[in-house]
């Protein structure tokens, strides 16, 4: 609760290992702003291991530069509510996604809690589009029915 108009604010690193954290903002406030390591950073908060420990101990902010160019994420899906979904499927596919594999050591209330969006960086498009979009389908569908 605010005192005098004022909300009270926490660093992350003193957040309690079991607080929950609710992630209030809209779409576009997110898209304004958030952490790019949130799911290392939110394992660790957490005291779990993370999966992704050893690859920033590779990389330094030079040869993360280097060898992947930022792209700016023009459309933000927030699916959460999904992402147990997203994982059956891509489980279903052992040819492309090894089951056993890090790609499934962050759990899923890390997910949601760190990084509820799919992102996306539209690269060309081939209907009107407005940035940022809400809708990866946005002119395909009038475009199929016309």
């Amino acid at each position: 609760m605010s005192q005098g108009g004022v909300v009270p604010q926490v660093p992350a690193a003193e957040v309690p290992a079991d607080a929950y954290l609710l992630d209030v903002r809209e779409p576009d406030e997110w898209a304004a702003g958030h952490v790019p390591d949130a799911l290392h950073e939110e394992m660790e908060r957490r005291g779990l291991e993370s999966p992704y420990a050893e690859w920033f101990k590779r990389w330094d902010d030079e040869d993360r530069a280097a060898t992947r160019p930022e792209l700016e994420i023009t459309t933000r899906i927030p699916c959460a509510d999904f992402f147990g979904i997203r994982d059956q499927a891509l489980i279903a596919h052992a040819t492309q996604i090894d089951p056993e594999s890090s790609w499934f050591d962050c759990p899923l209330e890390v997910q949601r809690a760190a990084w509820p969006t799919e992102d996306y960086h539209l690269a060309r498009s081939m209907v009107d589009t407005e940035l940022p979009e809400d809708d990866l389908f946005a002119g395909v569908r009038e475009k199929v029915s016309a």
